[in-house]
């Protein structure tokens, strides 16, 4: 469904993709962008929040 996107068109962290024109795409449908530093203060609190991310785009998502 991000696929069908145009990304080259947009400025902000965000994109709706109402619907999408993909066979499997769901009517309604946004993205959302996770800003981080590379050198983070604490490496460890930065590894729980992109698995969190990662957690709530796959398993926490079917839920």
């Amino acid at each position: 469904m991000t696929a069908s996107a145009d990304w080259t068109a947009d400025k902000d962290f965000h994109r709706v993709l109402t619907n999408a024109p993909c066979e499997d795409a769901d009517p309604i449908t946004a993205t959302t962008f996770m800003v981080m530093t590379r050198q983070p203060k604490s490496p460890e609190r930065s590894t729980a929040a992109i698995d969190f991310v990662r957690w709530t785009a796959s398993a926490g998502a079917r839920r």
